[in-house]
């Protein structure tokens, strides 16, 4: 049954999990392709309003047509990560969320979201001129995918 953790004693809060996914650079996105086989790719994300999660990548490509074929996705996260060898354990903190996936056709929703990209990942190590260039040079081959968390879990060995 889908966010019913086996270790609930690993088990995170709501607000632990979405810490975890806003202060992570990457996460993987599990897609599914038409013939059912699951499909990954290693993504920055941002995370908007604690119930979407915003990609960015190529026009075309499997992600694009799978999300397209069938927009129910996954986004995992390692928040942190720490291998014990002498307890033959590791100790983790970690976030998946699973939801529909869109791309983005609304233009200034698109140019909001690539925004929030620069601001999380570039910030002020440039100046705002070059983020707005840098933006709408790529805009028209740039695809934005949204995805809308419908269930988040959180979990952990500290």
């Amino acid at each position: 049954m889908r966010g019913v953790l086996t270790r609930q004693d690993r088990a995170l809060s709501q607000a632990e999990a979405v810490k975890i996914i806003q202060s992570a650079d990457y996460g993987v996105l599990a897609t599914v392709d038409a013939i059912g086989r699951p499909c990954t790719a290693a993504l920055n994300h941002v995370l908007i309003n604690d119930n979407k999660i915003v990609f960015h990548g190529s026009l075309q490509g499997e992600k694009i047509e799978n999300i397209k074929l069938n927009p129910h996705v996954s986004f995992f996260v390692v928040g942190e990560a720490e291998v014990i060898p002498k307890e033959f354990s590791t100790t983790y903190t970690s976030a998946v969320a699973h939801g529909k996936a869109a791309l983005v056709e609304d233009t200034a929703k698109k140019r909001r979201y690539l925004d929030a990209f620069v601001a999380r990942f570039v910030s002020d190590s440039v100046s705002k001129d070059s983020r707005i260039s840098y933006i709408e040079q790529g805009f028209p081959s740039v695809a934005v995918i949204e995805m809308t968390v419908e269930h988040l879990t959180g979990k952990a060995r500290v």
